[in-house]
């Protein structure tokens, strides 16, 4: 019911903010960097690219996140040469730092808005073989679609603060049936695992 509640939502605030795109433009920036993307909309002269080898979505929220996701997109890139791996942002400032930083051998998007058809949008275009989250982020539509699709998920770098279990406590059936498909989840601190452990998740490592 929460996602039914949760999705419906999202249909109706991307149908609203669909009407918002003509005028990309006149947003300045952050509110209008990178909507299209935002909308789950890419350039198509990237598809060809991207899909002659096995894909891997690398998410960092932010600045912090991807200063780590850079030490693992280096490290993939120095042992395997047989995959292509996409870098997505939830601020520009990060997609900024990472493009800086690793040039062409990535390919850098913002991460789609957690509604349906943006989500849906996304992984069409990218048919990503593997998911790797750096850091918890718990969007339902995201993680939801992932696990239809079939695309193992990998949570690391994870924390839950206490103030974020109480909460999720209150919905814990929900929280677990998103991050089901997760298949290895490693957190930062003895703390954050016994936190995970309460939601009925047993993470990898601590």
């Amino acid at each position: 019911m929460l996602y039914l509640l949760y999705s419906t939502l999202g249909y109706a605030l991307h149908a609203f903010l669909v009407l918002l795109l003509p005028m990309a433009g006149l947003f300045n920036g952050r509110y209008g960097y990178g909507l299209c993307q935002r909308y789950g909309l890419y350039n198509p002269a990237l598809r060809p690219a991207l899909h002659q080898a096995p894909l891997l979505w690398v998410h960092a929220s932010s600045v912090g996140e991807v200063q780590a996701a850079l030490i693992l997109i280096h490290r993939l890139l120095a042992t395997r040469h047989d995959v292509q791996i996409v870098l997505s942002t939830t601020t520009a400032q990060g997609r900024k730092i990472a493009a800086s930083r690793l040039g062409g051998r990535v390919c850098y998007v913002l991460a789609p808005l957690d509604f349906p058809p943006a989500v849906r949008s996304a992984l069409q275009f990218f048919r990503p073989t593997l998911s790797i989250g750096l850091k918890t982020e718990l969007w339902p539509v995201m993680l939801t679609a992932l696990n239809r699709a079939g695309v193992p998920k990998l949570l690391l770098n994870g924390r839950l603060s206490e103030r974020s279990l109480k909460r999720y406590l209150h919905i814990r059936q929900f929280i677990c049936s998103l991050i089901q498909g997760v298949r290895v989840l490693a957190v930062i601190t003895p703390e954050d695992r016994d936190r995970f452990v309460q939601l009925g998740v047993r993470p990898l490592a601590a």
